[in-house]
């Protein structure tokens, strides 16, 4: 059994304000080079699951995300992605994307979103 390992990049808001675009860029730069390592490791070699939490996910998220969804449940990935609202994730990825990353998402919790409050946006419509 191989040993745990953590990789936290955290405190967006601070990296933002000290390091700007290219912090953010070099987060998500991160972020997908650890996906793609985990899609490479082999499951029946190791007991332990790896675990993806993106706080502030719109900041972070891109095309290849719902890619990568569908191949990560087969590699003991779980993904967790937060974002303040559905609006956030159209603006950056546009609604195709979306619509296909929150589908390969499955489950959603909504949580004081406004807009969970219209009919319209339960479906995505936006």
């Amino acid at each position: 059994m191989d040993g745990v390992r953590v990789a936290l990049l955290s405190r967006l808001r601070a990296r933002l304000q000290l390091f700007g675009e290219v912090g953010a860029t070099a987060q998500t730069l991160f972020k997908h080079i650890w996906q793609r390592g985990e899609e490479r490791r082999d499951p029946a070699r190791s007991a332990r699951a790896a675990f993806l939490w993106a706080d502030e996910g719109q900041r972070f998220v891109t095309c290849d995300d719902a890619v990568f969804l569908v191949t990560s449940r087969s590699a003991r990935v779980m993904t967790a992605h937060l974002t303040e609202s559905l609006h956030a994730l159209h603006a950056v990825i546009g609604r195709n994307k979306m619509d296909s990353l929150l589908a390969n998402l499955a489950t959603g919790i909504w949580h004081r979103d406004s807009c969970t409050a219209k009919p319209a946006c339960r479906s995505h419509a936006l």
